[in-house]
C-alpha cells in the first residue's frame, strides 16, 4: 500500500486540522492544544496526545508501537516542535540563544537533529502528515512591480523546509476564496492547490500535473 506522506501549510482557519482528522484512522500529536474543536467533526478524543516539549515528540516518535492501530500520524503544528527543539537546546548547552555557541554551530545542530526526528516520522509505514501554518507575503520584482507570495511558517528555516520538502510527495497550500451563490450570497470555500502556483512555495512528485486539476476541494475524500 502507498502511503501518503505530506506537508499541508495554511493561514489560521482555512481547515488544515479538519482536513487531516478525516485520513484513514488518524492519530493528532498536537502542540497547540486545539484538538477539542476537531471533536465537533467526528475526531475521538483518544486519538491525540497534547505535547508541550521537543523532549515529549521525539519520545512519542522513538516508540512506534504507541501508533499501532493507526494508519494516519499528524504533527499538528511542526513549527511548534522545531522552536522547542531549539530552545531545548538552548536550556542543554545553559545559552540564552541559539547564536551564542558561535560559527554557526547551534543552528547545525538543532537542525539536523529536528530533520532526523521528522525523517524517522516520515519512514513509518503509515500516512504522515505535517501541519504548518503558511504566509501570505509581498515581494517586488526588479521593476518595482508588487506580487504577493504564499509560503510556510517563517519559524522554520528556509533550508529545513526544503530538506523536509525532499522527503515528502505533497508540499500543498490551502486557502479560502469567497464565492458568490446563484442568490447572491456569498459562501467560503476552502481548496486544496494540487498543483504549487509559481507564486506558492510547494511541490507534487509523481503525477502528470497536465492532467489533474490545480485545485480540488479541501476534503480528504
Amino acid at each position: 500500500m502507498k502511503r501518503i506522506k505530506m506537508v499541508l501549510y495554511a493561514e489560521p482557519g482555512v481547515g488544515k486540522s479538519v482536513f487531516a482528522c478525516h485520513a484513514p484512522k488518524p492519530f493528532f500529536i498536537c502542540t497547540d492544544g486545539n484538538y477539542e474543536w476537531l471533536i465537533e467533526f467526528g475526531a475521538k478524543e483518544e486519538d491525540h496526545v497534547n505535547v508541550s516539549s521537543w523532549s515529549t515528540i521525539k519520545d512519542i516518535i522513538s516508540h512506534p508501537e504507541r501508533f499501532d492501530g493507526y494508519e494516519t500520524i499528524v504533527l499538528d503544528l511542526t513549527e511548534d516542535s522545531f522552536k522547542w527543539c531549539e530552545s531545548e537546546f538552548c536550556v542543554r548547552n545553559k545559552i540564552d540563544h541559539i547564536s551564542d555557541l558561535g560559527y554557526g554551530k547551534g543552528y547545525d545542530t538543532t537542525r539536523n537533529e529536528f530533520f532526523i526526528t521528522i525523517s524517522k516520522l516520515l519512514s513509518l509505514d503509515k500516512n504522515v502528515i505535517l501541519l504548518m501554518h503558511g504566509l501570505s507575503v509581498v515581494e517586488k520584482d526588479r521593476r518595482g512591480v508588487e506580487h504577493t507570495k504564499h509560503v510556510p511558517t517563517s519559524r522554520i528555516p528556509d533550508k529545513v523546509l526544503d530538506m523536509i520538502e525532499g522527503r515528502v510527495r505533497y508540499f500543498l497550500r490551502a486557502y479560502v476564496k469567497d464565492e458568490e451563490q446563484s442568490d447572491g450570497t456569498v459562501k467560503k470555500k476552502r481548496y486544496l492547490s494540487l498543483v504549487p502556483k509559481p507564486n506558492e512555495f510547494g511541490i507534487i512528485r509523481g503525477v502528470d500535473e497536465n492532467t489533474i486539476p490545480q485545485d480540488i476541494p479541501l476534503d480528504w475524500n
